[in-house]
């Protein structure tokens, strides 16, 4: 039981630097989250200009979904992902076209 106990105070101070003190500089978590999401987007963004719009269309095999497809998909998981944040419920809407 005392072992228990050392391990436990042990685990307490390794951990106690990286928690954030009042007046800390340190980004909180929205702010990590805010900063990740900046750059998925502007990486996103980059793919999709990217590729030319006539190959918007195109499908490695049949089944699978084209490279529009692959994106509609991945707006609305986005959607569905922060909808928690905003308390709405994830409705989104279908696009008008692929391209």
């Amino acid at each position: 039981m005392r072992s228990l106990w050392l391990v436990a105070l042990c685990a307490i101070l390794l951990a106690a630097p990286a928690l954030p003190k009042d007046g800390s500089t340190e980004p909180s978590i929205k702010d990590t989250i805010l900063k990740h999401l900046k750059t998925s987007e502007a990486f996103t963004l980059n793919v999709a200009q990217a590729m030319a719009e006539a190959d918007y269309a195109f499908k490695l095999t049949p089944p699978q979904m084209s490279f529009g497809e692959q994106f509609v998909h991945l707006s609305q998981g986005f959607e569905y992902f922060t909808s928690p944040f905003s308390g709405a419920r994830p409705n989104p809407p279908k696009p008008p076209s692929m391209s």
